[in-house]
């Protein structure tokens, strides 16, 4: 079994000024002990204020990291 010994979480959020909504997309790198990496994306999801966290969480879980 692999150890991850980096985890890197970029989220970017944009605003959608003529309806007003708020969405976030979240890209995940995991790096692991023998030099490899594996990269998630989330792809665009609804939600505002800290919500990339959850999103974030739930793509690590889904992935079984």
């Amino acid at each position: 079994m692999k150890t991850i010994t980096e985890m890197h979480i970029r989220a970017n959020r944009w605003f959608q000024k003529t309806y007003g909504n708020t969405y976030h997309r979240v890209r995940l790198t995991v790096v692991y002990s023998d030099g490899t990496s594996e990269s998630l994306d989330s792809g665009k999801h609804y939600g505002y204020g800290e919500g990339w966290n959850q999103t974030a969480l739930m793509i690590a879980t889904q992935a079984g990291i």
